[in-house]
């Protein structure tokens, strides 16, 4: 059986490097500017949902255990996962950015969790 929980860990936590990397970039001395006009802030503000409606598919680790339904749901968080790495990648270069990030899915299954490494949340 998949391991749904350790695969929702794996996406919050890189979803969390995309979603630092974002807030980064709103908090560089640009308070004054009008962000609600400027189209670099409406991109970052666009890609911030984008990353949270990914990472929402990790409540679907709730009906993975459900006859049928485990297979969808390891299809829904490799995905998610996909998305999210591929994202995460243009960061490469960032000193928060782990190897994990640059895995594919199903070689998450040896990556440790924050559990396993006493990690919290990337910042």
């Amino acid at each position: 059986m998949t391991d749904h929980a350790g695969m929702a860990e794996h996406i919050n936590r890189i979803a969390d490097f995309v979603e630092a990397r974002i807030n980064e970039q709103f908090g560089q001395g640009q308070e004054a500017r009008h962000w609600d006009k400027d189209p670099v802030a409406r991109s970052l503000r666009a890609l911030r949902r984008v990353v949270q409606e990914i990472r929402s598919r990790t409540a679907l680790t709730e009906q993975g255990e459900e006859p049928g339904l485990e297979v969808a749901v390891g299809l829904a968080l490799t995905f998610a996962w996909g998305e999210l790495a591929a994202i995460a990648h243009e960061w490469a270069d960032h000193a928060d950015y782990q190897d994990q990030f640059a895995l594919l899915a199903h070689q998450l299954e040896d990556a440790p969790t924050a559990a396993d490494t006493g990690q919290g949340v990337i910042s």
